[in-house]
């Protein structure tokens, strides 16, 4: 939440990369089985574990409308989104990852530019090792989805029938998503970042049973994400 000058987050989101290029150099053998897993069969998991009133109510409409703008809801872009899993393996991105590379779990010295990592999830699908566009599109899901603004409860959302009206917190800090982004384009498919982040969104929601209107920016978060993706 800190208000720094921007080239400082350049700095950073910089220096990430480098590191994200020292786990990508360690390559690893990962089994499409653990891209399946992590991909397909918790995605499905975690959509049959939600509870939430409000976003089963809206798994029956075709489309929803969200901020003004229709979207196809879940049960129209489902088919699609996981056909477009099978396109995510790729040798060349298996290696030792982080698993959780949230910004919370990113510490920065600002004096001497130091990154520390934390925190990491441990196994990914069958152990330590997996896809680093994983590790991407966390990031992402901090920097551009805002998902640490959503964690913290900073934004308004209201709902009627399946049109939706949400804001969430702005920093001001589209530069910064911008220039992440052009960096993410620069060594990965930007398409492929988009479609992970959004299917995290999705996995997250009944993580979060103890916010309702949290759980259902999540949705909404998703399906936006995913839209673009196709």
């Amino acid at each position: 939440f800190s208000e720094l000058n921007d080239k400082i987050y350049y700095s950073i989101i910089n220096k990430i990369f480098k590191i994200l290029e020292l786990f990508r150099n360690n390559k690893q053998e990962v089994k499409i089985s653990s891209y399946n897993k992590i991909y397909i069969d918790k995605t499905r998991q975690r959509i049959s574990n939600i509870t939430n009133s409000h976003i089963l109510k809206l798994f029956k409409y075709d489309c929803i409308n969200v901020n003004g703008k229709v979207l196809n809801n879940w049960k129209n872009i489902e088919k699609n989104i996981f056909a477009k899993i099978d396109e995510l393996y790729n040798e060349e991105d298996n290696c030792f990852i982080h698993g959780d590379l949230c910004l919370s779990n990113i510490l920065y010295d600002l004096r001497s530019g130091i990154v520390r990592l934390i925190d990491p999830r441990g196994v990914w699908g069958d152990n330590e090792n997996g896809d680093i566009k994983y590790d991407v599109a966390k990031l992402r899901h901090s920097i551009s989805g805002n998902y640490d603004y959503i964690v913290n409860d900073l934004f308004t959302i209201e709902i009627q029938e399946n049109k939706i009206v949400y804001k969430t917190y702005d920093s001001n800090n589209s530069n910064i998503k911008e220039y992440f982004d052009e960096q993410i384009s620069k060594y990965y498919n930007l398409n492929q970042i988009k479609l992970i982040e959004g299917l995290l969104f999705l996995s997250m929601i009944p993580l979060h049973k103890e916010n309702s209107q949290r759980q259902l920016i999540m949705y909404v978060k998703a399906i936006e994400i995913l839209n673009e993706v196709l």
